[in-house]
């Protein structure tokens, strides 16, 4: 299955589609920001960034992948979106179990690894470079995932319109999943300052725009210096964000082991799925059989 590209020229996401009835939830539910406010983000936050600050440890992926076989119910040949994908450390896992997998990154090197890794394993996969923002597919995937805190960094209108063009690409029925950093938890264990060998990191907590701001600064590479921005929702505004196009909230975990949600927990991962059309709760037909690997 292909994700459709939109035009060159274009390069801002479409409007939300939200349902009437879903808009009912107001600004103040998800925190946005008001007339005249100022929201904290940058233009450069990925480019300036070297590749190790991205990915996770290639060991980690096979347990995430078996995590996010079970929590999006996929089957073997369902169609799954890695958005972003990185290096292809949970696509591997989740083609090798038999699915249909497409991957999205910015990184032309991501992409570039991620198809060499499936290749070199005689796997299959779609992965393109390209920005979530551009996402342009309807009715394509079974589950979708927004893996290891990638949610957050574009200002609360994209966030929205991003969740928003998850969930088109969606066959009714399907799941969409998002983990990312547990706000609560982060807050209270923020740290000014901290240093990690000859890097400094110094962060703030933005209450206005809802937003993390860290600065980057390494001491021993003149001018080597870079910024962060991460909108943080809490579980109650990702589940109106949820909500506010077309998602029924089933799952809130804190772990790949599906331990229930808590303020303590770092992470926070919400899966939500498609309704059909003129249902509120959609069961799955048929025996589940979650992907397994051969």
């Amino acid at each position: 299955m292909q994700v459709r590209l939109p035009d060159p020229a274009l390069h801002q996401c479409r409007p939300s589609s939200a349902p009437k009835q879903c808009r009912s939830h107001s600004r103040a539910a998800i925190g946005e920001l008001g007339a005249g406010q100022r929201e904290f983000t940058m233009s450069d936050w990925f480019d300036t960034m070297e590749d190790q600050l991205w990915l996770h440890p290639d060991e980690v992926g096979e347990k995430e992948a078996q995590f996010v076989l079970k929590a999006l119910h996929l089957r073997r040949g369902d169609a799954v979106l890695d958005a972003p994908c990185g290096a292809g450390r949970v696509s591997f896992h989740l083609a090798r179990a038999g699915c249909v997998v497409t991957g999205l990154d910015l990184r032309e090197t991501f992409i570039r690894r991620a198809r060499l890794r499936l290749r070199t394993a005689g796997l299959h996969g779609t992965f393109r470079a390209m920005d979530l923002r551009r996402v342009n597919a309807e009715n394509q995937f079974e589950g979708i995932l927004n893996w290891a805190g990638s949610f957050g960094y574009f200002t609360a209108a994209e966030n929205g319109q991003l969740i928003a063009a998850f969930v088109r690409a969606l066959l009714p029925g399907g799941y969409l999943l998002v983990e990312q950093p547990n706000r609560e938890h982060l807050l209270r264990h923020l740290r000014p300052v901290m240093r990690k060998g000859t890097t400094v990191f110094q962060s703030r907590w933005d209450g206005q725009s809802q937003r993390v701001i860290t600065r980057r600064i390494v001491a021993e590479v003149e001018g080597r210096r870079n910024s962060s921005s991460m909108r943080l929702y809490t579980p109650a505004q990702m589940r109106v964000l949820f909500e506010q196009h077309g998602l029924i909230v089933e799952q809130l975990h804190k772990s790949i082991r599906f331990d229930a949600y808590g303020p303590s927990a770092p992470r926070m991962i919400i899966v939500g799925r498609k309704a059909r059309k003129g249902s509120k709760m959609v069961q799955r037909t048929g025996a589940f059989q979650p992907c397994r690997a051969e």
